[in-house]
């Protein structure tokens, strides 16, 4: 019992932020155009830390709580299900649960990114992060064919 209260607690907190970080990011979400410029923020309904930076660092705060859910329920699946079918299904339903509730955090940041030019920055990061794996792993097999 006790396990799964904490359980609930983490389940609520992380909606209760999903849902704080909408409604910060609302000025955003619901503009009819992109934001294009720096210089046209002043003009705007909203703040660039408060309904852009803030709301995203608690999207991501939120899918982390989610997964640290996702992670030990994985763990316990494969801990105490080998004995009990009812269990096991029990908690494969609840991760299916988890898994369709991270994906709430999940597409309200990607639409509060699209809206905003942190998409383009965000896009050339994880490009060039994964130009710098491919370069490793090619120096890394390089390397391995010359011993």
């Amino acid at each position: 019992m006790k396990e799964f209260s904490f359980r609930c607690f983490i389940l609520l907190v992380m909606l209760s932020l999903v849902f704080v970080a909408y409604d910060m990011s609302k000025p955003v979400i619901l503009m009819n155009r992109e934001i294009l410029a720096q210089s046209e923020m002043p003009i705007q309904d909203y703040d660039f830390m408060l309904n852009i930076l803030l709301p995203i660092f608690v999207y991501l705060v939120s899918i982390g709580g989610f997964l640290y859910l996702l992670i030990e329920d994985f763990k316990l699946l494969k801990k105490f299900t080998h004995q009990n079918r009812l269990a096991k299904f029990v908690w494969s339903l609840w991760i299916i649960i988890l898994i369709g509730l991270i994906l709430i955090p999940i597409f309200l940041g990607f639409q509060l990114l699209s809206k905003s030019f942190v998409l383009a920055v965000i896009a050339t990061a994880l490009f060039l992060i994964l130009i710098g794996f491919l370069y490793w792993l090619s120096c890394r097999s390089s390397y391995t064919k010359r011993l």
